[in-house]
């Protein structure tokens, strides 16, 4: 009898996040057109983008797939082995490069980007300030940090298919109200701020900027 081969532990979890996104969608939620809206808060000609906690790599394939560079940091190995998986799949026409750590613990040369996205990341820091901080240091003065997060009924549904899997799902105590003060302090504005998908949308930009460019803090024009 032939011995069988081990099953390849990426290759199963790949199929259960596909898994995964087709029950979000027929329960009502479709993760990836919901990542195509965030995306589209970045400006077109921004290349390259940050993007800060790769996860599963939506939003880094969402940005390679409109030819964009990516460089995409997340401190979680298992994470990143997928998202290189399912990016390399696609083959999309942007290059992504995938660093393993935290925006903390970027290489020197990564900097001056012309924006940054931060999707669904909120509620795992453990360290807000110091994240962010890194973050405001790595952009350029005239970028757009474009943070979204699940809403309190996205929460829930989360919430409902990880119970469903077996699993919980922890959510730490960074809400949207704390990203605004701590981008507050650290010279940064709202200039759009939208709900849709299940998720709280925010474009910053830098407070003297925002002014310049005659958007109240709301998103409204001037």
């Amino acid at each position: 009898m032939t011995a069988r081969r081990p099953a390849d532990p990426r290759a199963a979890a790949l199929a259960a996040f596909e898994v995964r996104l087709a029950y979000y969608r027929a329960l009502g939620h479709d993760r990836e057109a919901a990542v195509a809206w965030v995306v589209d808060a970045v400006p077109a000609a921004a290349s390259p983008v940050l993007d800060v906690g790769t996860g599963k790599g939506l939003v880094a394939l969402e940005l390679a797939r409109r030819g964009v560079e990516v460089v995409s940091a997340d401190p979680e190995a298992g994470e990143l082995a997928i998202a290189r998986a399912r990016v390399a799949a696609a083959a999309p026409p942007g290059r992504v490069h995938f660093i393993h750590g935290s925006v903390t613990e970027l290489p020197d040369e990564w900097n001056s980007f012309p924006a940054a996205v931060m999707m669904d990341v909120l509620h795992h820091l453990e360290h807000p300030e110091e994240v962010f901080t890194a973050l405001a240091r790595r952009v350029r003065s005239k970028a757009v940090i474009v943070v979204a997060e699940f809403d309190a009924p996205g929460f829930e549904l989360v919430a409902r298919v990880h119970r469903e899997e077996g699993r919980d799902h922890r959510v730490g105590p960074v809400t949207v109200a704390a990203a605004v003060s701590l981008l507050d302090r650290l010279g940064w504005t709202v200039g759009v701020r939208q709900h849709a998908h299940l998720h709280e949308l925010l474009v910053f930009h830098r407070a003297v900027e925002a002014q310049i460019g005659g958007c109240r803090g709301d998103g409204a024009e001037l």
